[in-house]
C-alpha cells in the first residue's frame, strides 16, 4: 500500500487488454512523446488548438481511431482521446524536467461530452476514494485488474 505521500511511477502507457498475455497486440506500448509516435507510423490528424472538443494535437496509427493519442504543445503524451490533463496542453504544454518528473501522467479523466473543461470526470487515484464515485466494483478475470 503506497503512503499518502507516495504517488505511483508513472513511466509508460499501455493499451489492448488480452488473456494471451504473450500477443504483440495486448499490453502494448504506446508512444509518449511525439517524435516517438512519428518514428513508429503514428499520423497527425489535428493540430494542437483550444477551440475544440478535444485538446491537444491528436495522432493515430494506421487509420484506427480506436485509440487516438493527445499531445501538448511540447510533444508530450497528454492523453488519449478523452484525457484531459487541463488547460496547458495547447498553450504552455510540459517543459522537459516536468515531463521528466511527472512522467506519462498525472491523473486519468474521461470526458463525457464535447466540452473537455466542463464535461470531464477525474478518476479516483486510490481505491478507498471510490466509495464517493458512482464507480462500482465490476466483474473479471486474472491479469484484469482486482478479482475478488
Amino acid at each position: 500500500m503506497l503512503e499518502v505521500s507516495e504517488q505511483p511511477e508513472w513511466n509508460n502507457l499501455k493499451v489492448t487488454f488480452g488473456a494471451n498475455v504473450f500477443s504483440s497486440r495486448v499490453f502494448a506500448d504506446l508512444p509518449r512523446t511525439v517524435d516517438e509516435a512519428r518514428r513508429k507510423g503514428w499520423i497527425m490528424i489535428d493540430r494542437c488548438r483550444n477551440d475544440g472538443p478535444f485538446r491537444g494535437a491528436r495522432y493515430v496509427k494506421q487509420n484506427d481511431f480506436s485509440v487516438t493519442l493527445l499531445y501538448d504543445v511540447n510533444g508530450y503524451i497528454a492523453g488519449i482521446q478523452c484525457g484531459v490533463s487541463g488547460t496547458i496542453i495547447c498553450t504552455t504544454g510540459r517543459t522537459s524536467s516536468t515531463f521528466q518528473e511527472e512522467g506519462t501522467g498525472s491523473n486519468l479523466y474521461i470526458q463525457t461530452g464535447s466540452d473537455p473543461l466542463t464535461q470531464s470526470s477525474l478518476i479516483p487515484r486510490q481505491e478507498k476514494d471510490i466509495a464517493k464515485t458512482p464507480w462500482k466494483r465490476g466483474r473479471c478475470f486474472v491479469g484484469m485488474g482486482q478479482c475478488s
